[in-house]
């Protein structure tokens, strides 16, 4: 690595990384800002003709609105995508700078030729926000013209959503009524507080509440969002996976509290909602995106204690997508950290960008405290605790592997750096932790199934249990590149 670490303290390094909450609220504020931005532009330059007159129509009313509503609504997690998408296609349609790879997969979506062609129909997309404030305030909106969607579709700031399917024309809040329109059906009316009609139905999602905290299943929001291509098996498999969600959920928000109280304080303000999809379906078990703050999409499974692990896990993903609005980890001379898959990672079986490497390394820094917690909990030998023993040593392993592919790998700056080296530290200390317990990396392995049981794992083609030392140099040999190989293998073999 060419940066050496930013004048800093470990503490202050530490509190950044892990505690720090200012960081989420700064990122609401930049959001608060590049709308207000986006008004003033449309507003004095008028690049539209007039087209823009509706949104600045119904920005006015939320400028209006009982601030209390308007942070429910501007929090919810698809108005940090909407405003990005908002600024970046005003910026190219006034200057004619390129569009990133979201705006260029929103146009290709929504069959838009320019930025200028897409804008009209990004900015109309806004009365979702204002039918949600309308929720909220019970003030009546007739809009000027139809929000059209697709259903299924989430009314940003609360826990309602349309269920259906095919496209609906929504017309604002009249007499205590939601008023749509469907081809075919011709005008619905369907009272504010939930019900039904032949062709939608408009609810509240299932919600698991624990303490003052209330998690929303809403795999409905993560449709109308144009461009973001990971969110196909949520909306198809979405309503399959809800289940008897409430207790599954709130047993593994309990176990997040008792054993890893700190991050359940952070999760509670910071996730607004999620999704639940089938293990197998889809391209990847779970995901966060850095345009959607405040939620993710989870795999379902049938484990408290493993559900637990992936609320922390994305949880920490989206604080560190928030710590790198201030500014970027990697130097990028030698190798695009976002883009070039050609490192080996140990959670993967694939290369990965050496970003995604940084990534993983953060968040499953606290996924093994959480499991060294739960090992710590036991009163008496259970699978619990050997599945908790197991994972302890199993992450750690790939803790030190991922290190080292940063080490040896990676351009970063100052910042980036100065984090690294905290998380470093971290590392050094699980690893510690490992050693001051008797614990070898020699126990077998466990994995969580789909339906919360576990299982060992296998030598390929035998019935030989594989250690987490094992497993951990087979996954090595099978998966680094060559060149990448023996360095690798060389840190873990000293285990």
């Amino acid at each position: 690595m060419k940066a050496s670490a930013a004048p800093s303290t470990p503490e202050t390094t530490s509190h950044l990384l892990w505690e720090d909450m200012s960081v989420f609220r700064r990122r609401y504020q930049k959001s608060a800002n590049a709308l207000v931005a986006v008004r003033n532009v449309l507003q004095e330059r008028r690049p539209l003709e007039g087209a823009e007159d509706e949104f600045l129509s119904l920005y006015e009313r939320l400028e209006s609105a009982d601030p209390r509503y308007v942070y429910e609504v501007w929090t919810d997690p698809t108005a940090y995508y909407w405003v990005r998408l908002a600024y970046q296609l005003l910026h190219t349609t006034l200057t004619g700078a390129p569009l990133n790879s979201l705006g260029q997969a929103y146009c290709r979506e929504i069959g838009a030729a320019t930025s200028a062609a897409a804008l009209p129909v990004h900015l109309h997309s806004f009365k979702r926000y204002a039918l949600g404030l309308a929720f909220l305030d019970g003030r009546e909106l007739a809009l000027a013209s139809p929000l059209e969607v697709s259903l299924p579709f989430a009314i940003p700031g609360t826990e309602l959503s349309l269920d259906g399917s095919g496209r609906i024309r929504v017309n604002g809040l009249l007499d205590g009524e939601l008023s749509l329109w469907r081809e075919g059906a011709g005008a619905l009316h369907l009272p504010v507080t939930g019900g039904e009609s032949e062709h939608v139905r408009l609810r509240a999602n299932p919600v698991a509440v624990l303490d003052r905290y209330r998690l929303s299943l809403r795999h409905q929001a993560f449709n109308n969002l144009p461009g973001l291509v990971f969110v196909e098996p949520v909306l198809q498999h979405g309503e399959q996976s809800l289940g008897d969600s409430d207790a599954l959920l709130c047993d593994a928000l309990r176990l997040m509290r008792e054993h890893a109280p700190d991050t359940f304080s952070q999760f509670s303000e910071v996730i607004r909602y999620i999704a639940l999809k089938p293990l197998g379906s889809g391209d990847y078990t779970n995901i966060s995106h850095s345009d959607l703050p405040g939620t993710f999409i989870a795999s379902r499974v049938e484990n408290p204690y493993e559900l637990a692990d992936t609320f922390i896990h994305e949880l920490h993903h989206n604080r560190l997508f928030t710590l790198e609005e201030t500014g970027p980890f990697f130097l990028a001379e030698t190798t695009d950290p976002l883009r070039d898959a050609l490192f080996y990672s140990p959670w993967r079986d694939d290369p990965r960008p050496l970003h995604g490497i940084y990534h993983a390394v953060y968040v499953f820094i606290p996924v093994c405290r959480y499991w060294f917690a739960v090992a710590r909990a036991a009163t008496k030998s259970s699978r619990i605790t050997e599945y908790a023993l197991s994972q302890v040593q199993r992450i750690t392993a790939q803790l030190i592997a991922g290190v080292y592919q940063i080490e040896r790998h990676a351009d970063l700056t100052t910042y980036g750096e100065r984090l690294f080296a905290s998380m470093r530290d971290a590392v050094e200390e699980l690893r510690a932790q490992v050693g001051s317990v008797g614990l070898t990396f020699e126990s077998l392995i466990l994995h969580c199934g789909e339906d919360g049981s576990f299982r060992g794992a296998f030598a390929p083609g035998t019935d030989h249990a594989l250690t987490v030392k094992q497993e951990t140099l087979r996954h090595v040999q099978d998966h680094a590149p060559v060149a990448q190989r023996a360095g690798i293998l060389v840190k873990l073999r000293s285990l």
